[in-house]
C-alpha cells in the first residue's frame, strides 16, 4: 500500500506531433506578449496511448522575453478506441538555440476511463521552427505511485 510519502516513479506514455496554426498575437500583457496557438490535429503514439489529437484545442502562451514561453495548452485525443482524453498541459519552453524551442510540462487527463482519468504525466517538448513550422514534438512520462489504484 502507498503511503503518503511514496516515492514515485516514471513510466514512458506516448510520444506525441502535435500540429498548430501561426499564433495570434493578442498583444502585450503584465504577463508578456499574449500568444494563442490554434492545435489543428495530431497523433499520439506509445506503449500507453495511441490515438488522434482532435482540432479545436489550443495553446495560451506568454511570451516572458525573447527567448522564454510559459505554455497552457488545453486540447483532445481520441484513442484507437473511441475513448476520448481531456489534456491540460502546462509548462514552460526556451530556445535552446536559433528556431529550437526546448521545455518541460505537467499534464493532466481526465476521461469517462478510470484509467486514465485523473492521470498526471512529466512531459518533454521540442519544436523547430526552421525545419519543421507548425510541429511540436512532445513526450510523455506518467507518474506512478507504487500501490496506488485509479479512484
Amino acid at each position: 500500500m502507498a503511503t503518503w510519502n511514496s516515492l514515485p516513479s516514471l513510466s514512458f506514455l506516448a510520444e506525441a506531433e502535435v500540429h498548430v496554426a501561426p499564433p495570434h498575437e493578442l498583444g502585450h500583457t503584465g504577463q508578456g506578449e499574449r500568444l494563442m496557438f490554434a492545435i489543428e490535429g495530431g497523433r499520439f503514439s506509445g506503449p500507453g496511448l495511441s490515438g488522434t489529437i482532435l482540432p479545436g484545442g489550443a495553446d495560451w502562451a506568454f511570451q516572458v522575453s525573447r527567448t522564454r514561453i510559459e505554455i497552457s495548452a488545453h486540447y483532445l485525443v481520441e484513442r484507437e478506441d473511441g475513448v476520448v482524453l481531456e489534456i491540460t498541459n502546462e509548462g514552460t519552453s526556451c530556445e535552446v538555440s536559433p528556431g529550437i524551442w526546448q521545455g518541460e510540462t505537467v499534464a493532466r487527463f481526465r476521461s469517462r476511463d478510470p484509467v486514465q482519468s485523473h492521470q498526471m504525466m512529466i512531459g518533454r517538448m521540442r519544436a523547430d521552427t526552421c525545419q519543421e513550422p507548425g510541429i511540436i514534438r512532445l513526450a510523455f512520462w506518467q507518474v506512478v505511485v507504487k500501490g496506488h489504484a485509479p479512484a
